[in-house]
């Protein structure tokens, strides 16, 4: 998070607790955005990540992830078109690490790759009464995985039937829509907004998951975040054969409880105490918490899953079916 950004949010009141009310705004200080410019930006990240950017609309932004050679995660993103080149929105943690190792191969594109933390600041808005504010600002508002520009910054839509929108701007001009936002909705913390990507079925790769899993141990086959139609791509391979062969061992689950860890990574475990899953996001919610965890197939088959001191964890919905690969393949 930028220096003057977290000092301008300690001087703001602080975020009311987590409540039954659909409208609010926070920040989204866990992610920032890793820029890609220069040179030939669209030739250099076709070849990076799982996305199709010769088939992707300039209004729209869409979940992807970038892997290593043997096919684990480096970042996951939301990635939006910006200008000649591309913004890649994900967890602040990994930005640097994703810096240097793409540097590697941004100079043979003279591309150039930037950390923005310092330059921009993210809100988060949800609900009806956000949608309506916005749409009092004169902002034609976007669909769905769409997005348009204001105010040297974007707007993306994240999700349209429960209204989610990420607002990415400069600096100043955070502080002032945030000063405009707090006199019409409330302030919630951060972590509502984690319990509604939660809800989405969507995990953040972060330091301590850097590398550690496939794109479809994230489910992201199912988001729409990988195309099987593309060319080459830094562990293509890997991804493919987990697609046509189905040898994905486990996958992403959502799961509830009464009681919240007190970080990740966490262990899941079964009835017999033996370790089946890891623990990759968590959020308070009005009954406990909910959580994202991977966690092998066949452990969930029994559902007697625990982590902690006993602490029991039930197998809640995703908002999203795993399904067979032809399906698949029509959204990518």
């Amino acid at each position: 998070m930028s220096t003057q950004w977290q000092q301008f949010l300690q001087q703001q009141p602080a975020p009311q607790p987590l409540s039954d009310g659909d409208s609010w705004f926070c920040d989204l200080s866990d992610w920032s955005i890793l820029s890609v410019s220069d040179g030939n930006p669209k030739q250099f990240l076709q070849g990076q990540i799982t996305c199709d950017l010769n088939s992707f609309a300039d209004n729209s932004s869409t979940l992807g992830a970038r892997c290593n050679a043997k096919g684990r995660m480096m970042s996951n993103f939301r990635l939006l078109p910006n200008g000649t080149g591309y913004w890649l929105v994900m967890h602040h943690s990994i930005i640097d690490a994703n810096v240097t190792d793409l540097g590697k191969y941004a100079v043979f594109f003279r591309s150039t790759l930037r950390n923005e933390q310092e330059q921009l600041a993210g809100i988060g808005l949800a609900g009806p009464q956000a949608r309506q504010w916005l749409e009092q600002q004169g902002i034609a508002l976007p669909a769905r995985d769409q997005r348009t520009e204001l105010l040297g910054g974007q707007l993306v839509c994240v999700d349209e039937h429960s209204p989610r929108y990420q607002l990415w701007l400069p600096l100043e001009s955070a502080c002032q829509q945030w000063a405009a936002l707090a006199g019409t909705l409330p302030r919630n913390p951060q972590s509502r907004w984690t319990l509604a990507d939660i809800r989405q079925g969507i995990a953040w790769v972060d330091s301590d998951s850097l590398e550690q899993y496939t794109p479809h141990q994230f489910n992201l086959q199912a988001l729409g975040a990988i195309s099987f139609r593309k060319g080459c791509y830094t562990g293509q391979e890997i991804v493919a054969r987990m697609q046509h062969l189905g040898k994905s061992k486990s996958r992403l689950y959502r799961l509830q409880c009464e009681a919240l860890p007190e970080q990740t990574p966490c262990s899941i475990s079964d009835e017999t105490g033996a370790a089946v899953g890891e623990l990759v996001s968590f959020a308070p919610s009005e009954r406990g918490g909910e959580l994202l965890a991977v966690v092998r197939n066949d452990a969930i088959e029994n559902k007697k899953l625990a982590f902690g001191a006993n602490k029991v964890l039930t197998v809640a919905e995703l908002p999203y079916a795993i399904t067979h690969r032809e399906h698949l393949e029509q959204r990518t």
